[in-house]
């Protein structure tokens, strides 16, 4: 399940009406899966949710956005949280960047992966990646659950550099079963003491 083809993205966009919000504060999608961080005076655009897989959100404005897609994980259900994020610590390959990307609308120039890398200061590992196709360049974001992916793909439409805000969402990307998760993690080992000085 890790192509996600255009044809599922237009048939969720049929199915189901846009529902649209103008926040600033946490938002989380009606299916309670995913949870962002969208700033201030970004509407939040609900493409695909009523519990259907994809989970498809789009937000931003006329000059810049974002498009968060949640995916159920066969590969990760049943598994510990432990396990989940050493699997998500580990560096992509970019031929799985190439894979997810394709037949998304934002790709249809092909797309080029010209960084990646893995944020680990969160619990989560992020798995990030700078993506190019065409003229734009797509700052990408991907997390795992227990059971479930978080995509995150973000660009600007004027040409400006909207790192610093991608950066911002990509980081604030989750799902309100975080806290819940975080809980089950297994404690971390006790720092062992340092020797008495003589």
């Amino acid at each position: 399940m890790r192509n996600l083809t255009l044809a599922a993205l237009a048939l969720a966009l049929a199915a189901s009406g846009a529902a649209s919000a103008q926040t600033g504060a946490r938002w989380t999608d009606p299916s309670g899966k995913v949870s962002f961080d969208p700033p201030a005076g970004w509407p939040v655009d609900v493409v695909s949710n009523a519990g259907a897989s994809p989970v498809y959100v789009i937000s931003g404005n006329a000059d810049i956005e974002c498009q968060f897609i949640g995916l159920e994980s066969a590969a990760s259900a049943g598994r510990s949280v432990d396990v989940v994020r050493s699997a998500y610590a580990n560096p992509l390959p970019p031929e799985a960047w190439t894979a997810m990307s394709s037949g998304m609308r934002m790709f249809r120039s092909g797309v080029e992966v010209t960084s990646q890398s893995v944020d680990t200061s969160g619990f989560w590992p992020i798995q990030r990646a700078v993506l190019r196709s065409g003229e734009s360049t797509i700052h990408a974001g991907m997390q795992g659950r227990p059971g479930y992916e978080i995509r995150t793909f973000c660009l600007t439409y004027d040409g400006s550099d909207g790192a610093a805000t991608f950066e911002r969402v990509i980081r604030s990307v989750g799902t309100p079963q975080d806290q819940a998760l975080q809980a089950q993690a297994a404690p971390a080992p006790a720092a062992t003491p340092a020797p008495p000085a003589e």
